[in-house]
């Protein structure tokens, strides 16, 4: 049953929006059935990662001499952070690494490269590993394939892989950190600005240029794993000027490369006129979708070209993305965004080749910073440390019959129609006897009714803990996150502190489970 409540309401359900039926039961307009013993893929756990970049003190996490912001590295522990990737988006392919070794105060002040700007580089490599280290999380490393040498990667990977290394010895690394992981530039098929103009380059010269940075990067360490970058071919409008980039790369590298890293989550991006509120989220909400069938796309084109090295995918940026109208830029702390994260997540767990996601970034005092550089976690932070902290660790078979609604293109947001309003992701722990039910209801202003059907799964009790992320409005964030004098233009898209976080409620799962609109949350219930 599809309810819509008086906004008086809605503010009561903040304190207790998760109910089961009593008296007559209504008639749920959601079915949600989960064959828990029909494993499908392990959850990756590289799903949870994050970025870090080198300038501005590698984004606030460092002090002027280097010093690591312990509060800040304990806000990303908390998240439950996978993986950190270094030293940016297109900073990476200006960036010479050695610039960043060292003692702090020898360290040359260098450009930036993707802006006018220059500084000190006093969070460079040393920094990354010991950020990586303390908060437990696998180093990626994007090499600089734009400016940069085959021959200068590989003694990064020397630097960072071997022990022995005397920089690396001499800059106190700890010994038992290395780097596995390594990405071969950054989005060089873009060349709209001047930046990019300065380093792009066609999908044969790309790779042509992996072939060798591979090869030489191999040779320093045998056992790392590389990606190639690739493009998605969108219909509605187009991210580059070269046609077949990522079929062109794969049929060339597929022997030497173990993922293609793509940047196709970032949504809604708007310009022009702005839309209207709703307008605008049920487009970012409805993008996902999109998300989906470019990432089915791209496995096709990996089975068509992969040889014996298996190719998955990296997702080694993403998020919300509004663009730069006043009244969209600070859109992304909020609860709206946080729900576009939550179904972002569904569809990369829904796609087993899916092994890494990094969302674009741990912090800054912009509005891209996922903390404030007041280190207060934004909304979708949360999203993030619901998945990490309440999930399992092998997928199941869910399929879910929803009402829908449809989207007309809106900024970079395609069309889409016939989107489910509510959906979800299963998993199990079978150590601990757990099953997890992941729900997002993407509807503007209506609760949804659920009945849940489960199927081999002995759950020990008819009471389910429910941890969610929710609150009254889809603008609600946890305050101001933009660093004074950045000089942008902006309205703030709600001046009241909502304090939004994880919470918990019980509920039963044998009666009609009530979702709030724009929610996300998870449903643990325990078996044997």
């Amino acid at each position: 049953m599809k309810t819509h409540l008086p906004q008086g309401v809605v503010l009561a359900f903040a304190f207790s929006i998760l109910r089961f039926s009593t008296g007559a039961a209504p008639i749920p307009d959601v079915i949600c059935s989960v064959q828990a013993g029909t494993l499908l893929n392990p959850v990756p756990p590289g799903l949870f990662g994050t970025n870090a970049e080198w300038f501005n003190q590698g984004d606030g996490l460092a002090d002027a001499q280097g010093n690591l912001d312990i509060n800040l590295l304990i806000t990303a522990a908390s998240q439950g952070i996978s993986s950190v990737r270094f030293p940016g988006g297109i900073l990476s392919d200006f960036y010479h690494w050695q610039n960043g070794t060292g003692p702090v105060s020898l360290r040359p002040v260098i450009p930036h490269g993707a802006d006018p700007g220059f500084e000190q580089d006093v969070y460079g490599t040393p920094e990354f590993l010991r950020t990586c280290q303390l908060i437990a999380a696998t180093p990626l490393i994007t090499a600089n394939v734009g400016t940069g040498s085959a021959s200068e990667a590989a003694g990064w990977v020397d630097y960072c892989n071997n022990p022995q290394n005397a920089q690396r010895v001499a800059d106190g690394v700890n010994p038992s950190m290395r780097v596995p992981l390594w990405e071969l530039g950054n989005e060089l098929y873009f060349n709209s600005s001047t930046a990019e103009q300065q380093i792009t380059m066609t999908p044969q010269a790309y790779a042509q240029r992996v072939l060798s940075f591979a090869t030489a990067m191999r040779q320093a360490d045998p056992s790392i794993q590389l990606m190639a970058i690739g493009v998605p071919n969108r219909s509605a409008y187009s991210l580059t000027q070269y046609q077949n980039w990522t079929q062109t790369v794969l049929q060339t590298c597929a022997s030497q490369i173990d993922y293609i890293a793509y940047h196709d989550a970032y949504f809604p991006g708007f310009f022009g006129p702005s839309p209207s509120l709703q307008t605008g989220y049920q487009a970012m909400w409805a993008a996902p979708e999109t998300i989906d069938q470019e990432l089915t796309q791209l496995e096709g084109w990996i089975a068509q070209y992969q040889q014996s090295r298996p190719i998955n995918i990296a997702i080694t940026e993403w998020g919300p993305l509004f663009g730069l109208l006043p009244d969209w830029l600070d859109q992304n702390k909020t609860l709206g965004s946080a729900v576009y994260v939550g179904r972002v997540m569904q569809v990369f767990l829904s796609h087993p080749k899916v092994k890494i996601a990094n969302y674009f970034k741990m912090v800054d005092g912009t509005y891209m910073g996922w903390n404030s550089y007041l280190n207060q976690p934004k909304v979708p932070y949360y999203v993030i440390q619901l998945f990490a902290q309440h999930f399992g660790t092998y997928m199941v078979a869910t399929s879910i019959t929803s009402p829908t609604y449809s989207t007309g293109e809106v900024g970079y947001a395609p069309p889409e129609s016939n989107v489910a309003e509510v959906t979800a992701v299963s998993s199990i722990d079978p150590v601990n006897h757990k099953l997890y039910i992941n729900f997002v209801n993407r509807d503007w202003a209506n609760f949804h009714s659920v009945q849940l059907n489960l199927s081999r799964f002995k759950h020990t009790t008819t009471i389910g803990t429910f941890w969610y992320v929710y609150s009254p409005s889809v603008t609600d964030n946890n305050g101001p996150d933009m660093m004074p004098g950045l000089g942008l233009s902006y309205i703030d898209p709600s001046t009241t502190v909502s304090h939004v976080q994880i919470q918990w409620q019980n509920v039963g799962i044998t009666q009609t489970i009530w979702l709030p609109p724009h929610f996300v949350g998870t449903l643990e219930i325990d078996g044997n």
